[in-house]
């Protein structure tokens, strides 16, 4: 057979050539194949393990019947055992730096798939309320240490639609300037602490993460973070703009409350005295307008900064005076921003746990 014979013949019986188009798609795939590597191995070397991962972790295997989500003066505010003494109930800070309104509403979703808690207690920094987040560090690992869901694509596509979504595409481009602790991520992510969800990974000379999620800062901890003066809202547009998004996000975790039978608690912590005197006006508006919510909205509000309280008619609770019990002398924080020293602390989870037990 010659050999035009022979590939007619071939032709004939269904050895056909790859299209030009099929080639290309079958490159596309393959790029995409190695860059989707590429970030996963980069991201093991330059992104350190962070304790939202062991927090995410609990909350989808083992979530607490009282959940604490918040910001940094949260986490350092709010002794989950403490609370647990007054209130008889299991209790677990998943709060963290850098936890915006966004955020505390896709954990809350993502716990709510594994176990309603029996109440979500929020801490409050309005601060907070005057950004978006937008992809930040801790934004980023909480997407990626949460189990693959619907709630997970959602949180991916919310977050990615208010902020650049190369951050989300290439998660290690964030710690490029870390290129030198490359040895030690790889060290600390082959270590038994990180394969069992421990938080002894995180010991600090001058703070100690606890299995509960709360960081005990020692008291002779300073971080030097000085206080500001914030701008009101009522006259800075920018801020606005930010406080309607946290807005909307955190009336999203209200109505997820609503519908799953869960108790909301709301609470700003307290700060220091010298730094309320600075920014009185700032946190008297904001905590109004947290009131406003609460009231409207049939939640409770513990405000240890103003006292302006929304509590449920007879309710024998007092707070935002100096006869609260709460800690508000500068030497028991670390910082002007309000991040509670250990001794502090206590004290206050001690105040709050007893207030949350006078609660129906």
């Amino acid at each position: 057979m010659r050999t035009s014979e022979f590939s007619e013949a071939a032709s004939r019986s269904g050895g056909k050539q790859l299209s030009g188009g099929k080639r290309l798609l079958i490159a596309a795939l393959i790029l995409l194949l190695l860059f989707a590597c590429a970030t996963r191995l980069l991201s093991f070397l330059l992104v350190p393990p962070q304790y939202t991962r062991v927090k995410v972790h609990v909350l989808e295997n083992d979530p607490p019947e009282d959940l604490i989500l918040g910001t940094s003066h949260g986490i350092a505010a709010i002794d989950p055992d403490r609370l647990a003494a007054s209130t008889g109930r299991t209790t677990y800070n998943a709060a963290a730096g850098g936890e915006y309104p966004i955020d505390i509403y896709y954990l809350a979703k993502d716990t709510v798939s594994s176990g309603a808690p029996r109440r979500l207690i929020v801490e409050y920094d309005p601060t907070y309320w005057l950004y978006t987040g937008g992809m930040n560090n801790t934004e980023l690992y909480l997407i990626r240490v949460m189990r693959p869901s619907l709630t997970k694509a959602e949180y991916f596509l919310s977050s990615c639609l208010a902020s650049d979504f190369r951050n989300a595409l290439e998660p290690w481009y964030l710690n490029l300037s870390g290129l030198r602790s490359i040895p030690e991520n790889v060290r600390r992510k082959q270590s038994d602490a990180y394969r069992n969800y421990s938080m002894a990974l995180f010991e600090d000379p001058l703070q100690t993460v606890m299995e509960n999620g709360f960081i005990a800062i020692d008291d002779s901890a300073q971080n030097g973070r000085d206080s500001e003066t914030h701008v009101l809202i009522s006259e800075d547009g920018a801020a606005s703009k930010a406080y309607e998004t946290s807005r909307r996000w955190f009336l999203r975790t209200v109505d997820l409350c609503r519908k799953n039978g869960i108790g909301l608690v709301v609470v700003e912590t307290p700060i220091p005295s010298s730094t309320l005197a600075g920014d009185r006006a700032f946190f008297e508006d904001m905590n109004a307008r947290m009131r406003k919510m609460a009231e409207e909205n049939g939640f409770v509000f513990l405000d240890y900064v103003t006292g302006q309280n929304a509590v449920p008619d007879g309710t024998d609770i007092v707070c935002g005076t100096d006869g609260d019990g709460a800690p508000r002398d500068d030497g028991g924080f670390s910082d002007a921003e309000g991040h509670m020293r250990v001794s502090a602390a206590r004290r206050f989870s001690d105040v709050f746990g007893k207030a949350l037990s006078r609660l129906p």
